[in-house]
């Protein structure tokens, strides 16, 4: 049991890795942006490292019965997931001055996998890079209107829903997934 609930993130990022979504971003997203000197860019990868690798040094006192007084994981989660994002160029929407950036996976569930990744060995520091490089998708973000923001179902999908926008109306998922196609 412990050896299946060990394994359970990774297969569920691994099971990702078909969806148009994924592929879409690792094709037409990933390198290009790692490689973009633009200021933000850098900023973006530079905040997502950062917040990751704090995570990955927290996470001990966090899982011991020595946990800091007042210090709670739900905070530390949600810094992974917070103000880093990466524009997976995908706009839906028609009123360009009312728009917001929705982030794909959510910022609570991007903290989730990252705490289960550590909890479960698949990421640590000596893999940091690479599990970031086979993972980024997971901070991409779809521009959209605000009142398309306000009907996206939160909380309440999959990780694979997510990456196959179950989440959203379906008009804009069917937009979506012509974009990305």
């Amino acid at each position: 049991m412990e050896h299946m609930k060990r394994t359970k993130q990774k297969k569920e990022l691994d099971g990702c890795n078909t969806s148009k979504f994924v592929r879409y971003f690792n094709k037409t997203i990933r390198d290009n942006w790692r490689k973009d000197q633009k200021k933000n860019s850098r900023k973006a990868l530079e905040n997502i490292l950062s917040a990751v690798y704090a995570t990955i040094i927290l996470h001990p006192h966090f899982t011991c019965n020595k946990q800091p007084k007042g210090l709670r994981s739900t905070y530390i989660k949600k810094l992974t997931g917070n103000y880093n994002y990466i524009n997976c160029k995908i706009k839906i929407g028609t009123n360009i001055n009312d728009t917001t950036k929705d982030k794909i996976i959510g910022t609570a569930k991007i903290g989730e996998i990252v705490w289960e990744s550590i909890s479960e060995g698949s990421l640590r520091k000596d893999n940091l890079e690479e599990w970031l490089n086979d993972h980024l998708w997971l901070w991409g973000f779809v521009t959209m209107g605000s009142t398309q923001h306000n009907n996206v179902v939160r909380n309440k999908h999959t990780l694979i829903q997510k990456v196959n926008f179950k989440h959203y109306k379906s008009r804009d998922r069917e937009k979506i997934m012509n974009i990305i196609s």
